[in-house]
């Protein structure tokens, strides 16, 4: 699945293996330009939206196999652009 974040023209990759009942991720999930995407010799399947319905079915699937789901944490793949100011900026008039 690759979503593209518009900003940095990056595109977010995880790789899977389907050849099972469940897909098991391989690698990722990371952030890359999309000239620069490891593993170029798997399929690719570009996502612009992921319907709701399939992540339902994606979780039911997990559920039924006795397999967890993700946590429903935050996964931020980058540092922040903002940073914390390192000293007192001064103020001139």
């Amino acid at each position: 699945m690759v979503v593209t974040d518009a900003r940095r023209k990056e595109v977010f990759w995880s790789l899977y293996d389907l050849s099972n009942a469940e897909p098991v991720r391989l690698d990722g999930p990371g952030l890359a330009k999309p000239d620069a995407l490891p593993h170029s010799d798997a399929r690719r399947v570009d996502a612009a939206e992921i319907p709701a319905a399939q992540l339902a079915l994606a979780a039911a699937a997990l559920l039924g196999a006795g397999l967890p789901l993700a946590s429903d944490e935050a996964l931020y793949l980058r540092s922040p652009d903002v940073t914390m100011p390192s000293g007192i900026k001064r103020v001139t008039q």
